[in-house]
Protein backbone atom coordinates (compact mmCIF):
# COMPACT_ATOMS: atom_id res chain seq x y z
CA UNK A 1 0.00 0.00 0.00
CA UNK A 2 2.48 2.70 0.77
CA UNK A 3 4.89 1.62 -2.35
CA UNK A 4 1.39 2.09 -4.09
CA UNK A 5 0.89 5.31 -2.69
CA UNK A 6 4.48 6.55 -2.87
CA UNK A 7 3.95 5.44 -6.97
CA UNK A 8 0.92 7.68 -7.41
CA UNK A 9 2.54 10.92 -5.22
CA UNK A 10 5.63 10.31 -8.00
CA UNK A 11 3.34 9.94 -10.91
CA UNK A 12 1.33 13.20 -9.95
CA UNK A 13 4.43 15.46 -9.43
CA UNK A 14 5.97 14.31 -12.92
CA UNK A 15 2.17 15.12 -14.58
CA UNK A 16 2.30 18.74 -12.96
CA UNK A 17 5.87 18.78 -14.16
CA UNK A 18 5.49 17.82 -18.02
CA UNK A 19 1.80 19.53 -18.40
CA UNK A 20 1.61 22.52 -15.84
CA UNK A 21 -1.65 24.38 -14.41
CA UNK A 22 -3.11 26.89 -15.98
CA UNK A 23 -2.56 29.01 -12.66
CA UNK A 24 1.51 28.31 -12.54
CA UNK A 25 1.80 27.74 -16.20
CA UNK A 26 0.41 31.68 -17.24
CA UNK A 27 -1.21 31.14 -20.36
CA UNK A 28 -0.97 33.03 -23.27
CA UNK A 29 -2.70 33.88 -26.14
CA UNK A 30 -0.67 33.97 -29.72
CA UNK A 31 0.58 37.22 -31.34
CA UNK A 32 -1.69 39.09 -32.99
CA UNK A 33 -5.02 36.83 -31.44
CA UNK A 34 -7.91 38.85 -29.51
CA UNK A 35 -7.57 38.64 -26.26
CA UNK A 36 -10.62 38.32 -23.36
CA UNK A 37 -11.53 35.79 -20.36
CA UNK A 38 -9.41 32.40 -20.33
CA UNK A 39 -11.56 29.72 -20.08
CA UNK A 40 -9.32 26.84 -20.63
CA UNK A 41 -5.55 26.11 -22.27
CA UNK A 42 -4.27 23.71 -24.33
CA UNK A 43 -2.40 21.32 -22.16
CA UNK A 44 -0.55 18.64 -24.65
CA UNK A 45 -0.61 17.78 -27.85
CA UNK A 46 0.16 14.10 -29.43
CA UNK A 47 1.08 16.09 -33.04
CA UNK A 48 2.49 19.39 -34.48
CA UNK A 49 -0.39 20.42 -36.81
CA UNK A 50 -3.31 20.91 -34.26
CA UNK A 51 -4.63 24.94 -34.62
CA UNK A 52 -6.59 27.31 -33.14
CA UNK A 53 -9.08 29.86 -34.71
CA UNK A 54 -9.76 33.06 -33.70
CA UNK A 55 -12.00 35.25 -35.37
CA UNK A 56 -11.09 33.38 -39.02
CA UNK A 57 -7.40 33.23 -38.22
CA UNK A 58 -5.34 30.01 -37.67
CA UNK A 59 -2.62 29.88 -34.83
CA UNK A 60 -0.86 26.79 -33.74
CA UNK A 61 -2.22 25.23 -30.86
CA UNK A 62 0.68 24.77 -29.17
CA UNK A 63 0.66 23.69 -25.17
CA UNK A 64 -0.10 26.50 -23.17
CA UNK A 65 -2.00 28.37 -25.58
CA UNK A 66 -4.66 30.19 -23.26
CA UNK A 67 -8.35 29.70 -25.11
CA UNK A 68 -11.24 31.71 -25.38
CA UNK A 69 -14.95 30.87 -25.16
CA UNK A 70 -15.69 31.98 -29.06
CA UNK A 71 -12.21 30.21 -30.26
CA UNK A 72 -12.66 26.82 -32.52
CA UNK A 73 -9.89 23.70 -32.09
CA UNK A 74 -9.09 21.84 -34.98
CA UNK A 75 -7.50 18.74 -34.74
CA UNK A 76 -6.47 17.27 -37.77
CA UNK A 77 -6.20 13.02 -38.40
CA UNK A 78 -3.62 11.16 -36.21
CA UNK A 79 -3.22 13.50 -33.92
CA UNK A 80 -5.06 14.22 -30.01
CA UNK A 81 -5.15 17.45 -28.17
CA UNK A 82 -5.60 17.54 -24.86
CA UNK A 83 -7.36 20.75 -23.14
CA UNK A 84 -7.49 21.99 -19.56
CA UNK A 85 -10.65 23.83 -18.52
CA UNK A 86 -10.05 26.12 -15.74
CA UNK A 87 -12.35 24.08 -13.25
CA UNK A 88 -9.40 21.47 -13.41
CA UNK A 89 -11.17 18.81 -16.39
CA UNK A 90 -8.78 17.72 -19.03
CA UNK A 91 -10.69 16.82 -22.47
CA UNK A 92 -9.06 14.70 -24.66
CA UNK A 93 -10.24 15.84 -28.49
CA UNK A 94 -9.87 13.28 -30.70
CA UNK A 95 -8.30 13.41 -34.32
CA UNK A 96 -10.54 14.64 -37.44
CA UNK A 97 -12.36 16.76 -35.31
CA UNK A 98 -13.39 20.66 -35.01
CA UNK A 99 -15.04 22.02 -31.93
CA UNK A 100 -15.58 25.29 -30.39
CA UNK A 101 -14.38 25.79 -26.85
CA UNK A 102 -17.87 26.83 -25.96
CA UNK A 103 -19.30 23.57 -26.75
CA UNK A 104 -17.51 21.53 -24.61
CA UNK A 105 -19.73 19.48 -22.00
CA UNK A 106 -17.87 20.06 -19.07
CA UNK A 107 -16.58 23.68 -19.52
CA UNK A 108 -19.27 24.97 -16.73
CA UNK A 109 -19.11 22.18 -14.68
CA UNK A 110 -18.03 21.97 -11.01
CA UNK A 111 -14.25 21.81 -10.01
CA UNK A 112 -12.97 18.95 -9.81
CA UNK A 113 -10.82 16.92 -7.14
CA UNK A 114 -9.50 14.36 -9.29
CA UNK A 115 -5.77 14.84 -10.11
CA UNK A 116 -4.06 15.50 -13.13
CA UNK A 117 -2.38 12.29 -13.20
CA UNK A 118 -5.80 10.33 -12.97
CA UNK A 119 -6.94 11.88 -15.37
CA UNK A 120 -4.03 11.54 -17.74
CA UNK A 121 -4.21 7.95 -17.15
CA UNK A 122 -7.80 7.49 -17.96
CA UNK A 123 -7.71 9.59 -20.94
CA UNK A 124 -4.40 8.57 -22.71
CA UNK A 125 -2.77 5.39 -23.31
CA UNK A 126 1.27 4.70 -22.39
CA UNK A 127 1.86 4.83 -25.54
CA UNK A 128 0.51 8.17 -26.46
CA UNK A 129 1.97 9.73 -23.07
CA UNK A 130 5.36 8.82 -24.44
CA UNK A 131 4.78 10.33 -27.95
CA UNK A 132 3.33 13.56 -26.04
CA UNK A 133 6.65 14.00 -24.06
CA UNK A 134 8.90 13.07 -27.23
CA UNK A 135 7.20 15.98 -28.68
CA UNK A 136 7.44 18.66 -26.17
CA UNK A 137 11.71 17.49 -26.13
CA UNK A 138 11.44 18.11 -29.55
CA UNK A 139 9.59 21.58 -29.91
CA UNK A 140 11.71 22.72 -26.51
CA UNK A 141 14.92 22.20 -28.57
CA UNK A 142 14.06 23.49 -31.49
CA UNK A 143 12.85 26.57 -29.49
CA UNK A 144 16.44 26.86 -27.76
CA UNK A 145 18.25 26.31 -31.17
CA UNK A 146 16.14 29.42 -32.36
CA UNK A 147 16.32 31.74 -29.52
CA UNK A 148 20.77 31.06 -29.86
CA UNK A 149 20.11 31.60 -33.46
CA UNK A 150 18.30 35.11 -33.13
CA UNK A 151 20.79 36.33 -31.05
CA UNK A 152 23.74 35.84 -33.27
CA UNK A 153 25.11 38.54 -35.49
CA UNK A 154 23.86 40.09 -38.61
CA UNK A 155 24.69 39.03 -41.97
CA UNK A 156 26.10 40.71 -44.74
CA UNK A 157 24.66 43.52 -46.76
CA UNK A 158 22.19 42.43 -49.62
CA UNK A 159 22.54 43.71 -53.12
CA UNK A 160 18.98 44.85 -53.80
CA UNK A 161 16.88 47.07 -51.28
CA UNK A 162 13.69 46.67 -50.01
CA UNK A 163 12.18 47.81 -52.90
CA UNK A 164 13.79 45.29 -55.67
CA UNK A 165 16.08 48.18 -56.86
CA UNK A 166 19.28 47.83 -57.15
CA UNK A 167 21.25 49.59 -54.45
CA UNK A 168 23.26 53.49 -55.38
CA UNK A 169 26.15 54.95 -53.68
CA UNK A 170 25.96 58.61 -52.09
CA UNK A 171 27.15 60.07 -55.44
CA UNK A 172 24.42 58.19 -57.52
CA UNK A 173 26.87 55.62 -58.82
CA UNK A 174 25.41 52.19 -59.65
CA UNK A 175 26.53 49.31 -57.98
CA UNK A 176 29.17 48.49 -60.50
CA UNK A 177 31.28 52.23 -59.94
CA UNK A 178 30.67 53.08 -63.31
CA UNK A 179 28.30 56.74 -63.56
CA UNK A 180 24.50 56.12 -65.16
CA UNK A 181 24.39 57.27 -68.61
CA UNK A 182 22.69 60.35 -69.37
CA UNK A 183 19.25 59.99 -70.63
CA UNK A 184 18.05 59.78 -74.32
CA UNK A 185 15.93 62.84 -75.41
CA UNK A 186 12.54 61.88 -77.05
CA UNK A 187 12.35 62.48 -80.44
CA UNK A 188 9.49 65.04 -81.44
CA UNK A 189 6.92 63.41 -83.35
CA UNK A 190 5.93 65.41 -86.35
CA UNK A 191 2.31 67.07 -86.86
CA UNK A 192 -0.54 65.31 -87.75
CA UNK A 193 -1.04 65.18 -91.58
CA UNK A 194 2.63 66.39 -91.56
CA UNK A 195 5.17 64.32 -94.33
CA UNK A 196 7.38 62.16 -92.71
CA UNK A 197 11.22 61.32 -93.96
CA UNK A 198 11.72 59.31 -96.87
CA UNK A 199 7.31 59.70 -97.38
CA UNK A 200 5.06 61.10 -100.14
CA UNK A 201 1.94 63.35 -98.80
CA UNK A 202 -0.48 61.01 -99.18
CA UNK A 203 -4.18 62.13 -100.64
CA UNK A 204 -7.30 61.85 -98.54
CA UNK A 205 -9.38 59.24 -99.01
CA UNK A 206 -13.35 59.71 -99.24
CA UNK A 207 -15.47 57.68 -98.27
CA UNK A 208 -18.87 56.39 -99.54
CA UNK A 209 -21.71 57.31 -97.57
CA UNK A 210 -22.90 54.31 -94.95
CA UNK A 211 -26.48 53.01 -96.05
CA UNK A 212 -26.82 50.24 -93.68
CA UNK A 213 -30.13 50.30 -91.21
CA UNK A 214 -28.55 51.42 -88.78
CA UNK A 215 -26.88 54.73 -90.52
CA UNK A 216 -30.30 55.18 -92.04
CA UNK A 217 -32.16 55.29 -88.71
CA UNK A 218 -29.54 57.91 -87.23
CA UNK A 219 -30.28 59.79 -90.40
CA UNK A 220 -34.07 59.69 -90.55
CA UNK A 221 -33.88 60.97 -86.40
CA UNK A 222 -31.98 63.58 -87.02
CA UNK A 223 -34.84 64.79 -89.41
CA UNK A 224 -37.49 63.87 -87.77
CA UNK A 225 -36.83 62.16 -84.67
CA UNK A 226 -40.12 60.71 -83.96
CA UNK A 227 -40.37 59.02 -87.41
CA UNK A 228 -36.58 57.50 -86.78
CA UNK A 229 -37.74 56.21 -83.55
CA UNK A 230 -40.41 54.51 -84.71
CA UNK A 231 -38.69 52.94 -87.36
CA UNK A 232 -35.93 52.12 -85.26
CA UNK A 233 -38.41 50.03 -83.25
CA UNK A 234 -40.26 48.43 -85.85
CA UNK A 235 -36.08 47.03 -87.30
CA UNK A 236 -34.50 46.09 -83.73
CA UNK A 237 -38.26 43.78 -83.66
CA UNK A 238 -37.50 42.06 -86.80
CA UNK A 239 -33.84 41.26 -85.28
CA UNK A 240 -35.05 39.71 -82.26
CA UNK A 241 -35.47 36.04 -81.88
CA UNK A 242 -38.40 34.32 -80.88
CA UNK A 243 -37.89 33.88 -76.92
CA UNK A 244 -37.43 29.64 -76.19
CA UNK A 245 -39.70 27.75 -74.73
CA UNK A 246 -38.75 27.11 -70.93
CA UNK A 247 -39.21 23.40 -69.98
CA UNK A 248 -40.27 22.94 -67.36
CA UNK A 249 -38.08 20.22 -64.81
CA UNK A 250 -39.68 17.56 -62.34
CA UNK A 251 -39.41 18.28 -58.88
CA UNK A 252 -37.63 15.19 -57.03
CA UNK A 253 -39.74 13.53 -54.72
CA UNK A 254 -39.31 14.30 -51.17
CA UNK A 255 -37.54 11.95 -49.23
CA UNK A 256 -39.16 9.74 -46.67
CA UNK A 257 -39.53 10.73 -43.39
CA UNK A 258 -38.43 7.31 -41.95
CA UNK A 259 -35.22 7.19 -44.13
CA UNK A 260 -33.90 10.38 -43.36
CA UNK A 261 -32.81 9.35 -40.20
CA UNK A 262 -32.16 5.41 -40.23
CA UNK A 263 -31.94 3.61 -36.49
CA UNK A 264 -28.46 3.10 -35.17
CA UNK A 265 -27.62 -0.44 -34.82
CA UNK A 266 -28.27 -1.83 -31.31
CA UNK A 267 -29.86 1.05 -30.54
CA UNK A 268 -32.00 0.06 -27.51
CA UNK A 269 -29.04 -1.28 -25.86
CA UNK A 270 -26.31 1.59 -26.72
CA UNK A 271 -29.06 3.89 -25.23
CA UNK A 272 -28.98 1.78 -22.03
CA UNK A 273 -25.18 1.97 -21.93
CA UNK A 274 -24.31 5.97 -22.74
CA UNK A 275 -27.30 6.75 -20.06
CA UNK A 276 -25.52 4.20 -17.75
CA UNK A 277 -22.16 5.79 -17.80
CA UNK A 278 -22.99 9.46 -18.64
CA UNK A 279 -25.11 9.94 -15.73
CA UNK A 280 -22.00 10.43 -13.66
CA UNK A 281 -20.90 13.01 -15.51
CA UNK A 282 -21.02 16.70 -13.20
CA UNK A 283 -23.40 18.16 -15.51
CA UNK A 284 -26.78 16.48 -16.51
CA UNK A 285 -26.64 15.75 -20.46
CA UNK A 286 -30.27 14.33 -22.14
CA UNK A 287 -29.20 13.69 -25.55
CA UNK A 288 -25.73 11.92 -26.90
CA UNK A 289 -24.10 13.39 -29.21
CA UNK A 290 -22.48 10.39 -31.03
CA UNK A 291 -19.74 10.73 -34.01
CA UNK A 292 -19.84 8.01 -36.82
CA UNK A 293 -17.73 7.31 -39.39
CA UNK A 294 -18.53 5.13 -42.52
CA UNK A 295 -16.40 2.77 -44.51
CA UNK A 296 -17.71 0.37 -46.77
CA UNK A 297 -21.20 0.14 -45.51
CA UNK A 298 -19.93 -0.09 -42.33
CA UNK A 299 -19.08 1.93 -39.07
CA UNK A 300 -15.45 2.20 -39.02
CA UNK A 301 -15.04 4.30 -35.91
CA UNK A 302 -16.87 6.25 -33.43
CA UNK A 303 -16.70 8.91 -30.83
CA UNK A 304 -18.85 11.58 -28.67
CA UNK A 305 -19.08 15.20 -29.56
CA UNK A 306 -18.50 18.02 -27.14
CA UNK A 307 -14.69 16.66 -25.73
CA UNK A 308 -16.59 13.65 -24.10
CA UNK A 309 -15.01 9.58 -24.26
CA UNK A 310 -17.29 7.81 -25.55
CA UNK A 311 -17.72 4.40 -22.87
CA UNK A 312 -16.64 1.00 -23.37
CA UNK A 313 -19.71 -0.78 -23.41
CA UNK A 314 -20.38 1.61 -26.31
CA UNK A 315 -17.96 0.23 -29.20
CA UNK A 316 -19.15 -3.57 -29.09
CA UNK A 317 -22.46 -2.07 -30.26
CA UNK A 318 -21.13 0.04 -33.08
CA UNK A 319 -18.05 -0.99 -34.46
CA UNK A 320 -18.46 -3.39 -37.61
CA UNK A 321 -22.43 -2.69 -37.54
CA UNK A 322 -24.01 -1.71 -41.19
CA UNK A 323 -25.10 1.52 -41.17
CA UNK A 324 -26.54 3.18 -44.49
CA UNK A 325 -25.04 6.96 -44.54
CA UNK A 326 -22.13 9.35 -46.35
CA UNK A 327 -18.73 7.75 -46.63
CA UNK A 328 -15.28 8.77 -45.21
CA UNK A 329 -16.98 11.85 -43.31
CA UNK A 330 -17.68 11.94 -39.86
CA UNK A 331 -21.78 11.95 -38.94
CA UNK A 332 -23.27 13.48 -36.34
CA UNK A 333 -26.01 11.77 -35.29
CA UNK A 334 -28.26 12.69 -31.28
CA UNK A 335 -29.36 10.11 -29.45
CA UNK A 336 -32.11 10.48 -26.90
CA UNK A 337 -31.28 9.14 -23.22
CA UNK A 338 -34.76 9.29 -22.08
Amino acid sequence: MLIRSRSLVVQTLCAALLFPAIASAGASRPAGAPTGEIVAEVHLWVGTAATLVALGRSYPAAPGTALLRNDELVVPPGEVLVVQLRNGYLVRLDDDLRLPVGKIVLLDAPHTSESIGKQLDRLLTKEEQGRAERIAGVQARLAGAEGGSASGGGGSGNARSGGGQLSRGPSGESATGAPPAPPTPPRPSPPLGAPTQNSEPTAAVVRPPDDSPVAKDARAGAEDPARGRSEATARSRQREPAPAAIEAKPRPAPVPAERRELPLPNQAKLRTCLARELRHLPVAISVAPLRLRIEGGKIARVGLGGGLSLPACARPLLLGAPLEGQEHVWLERALPLR
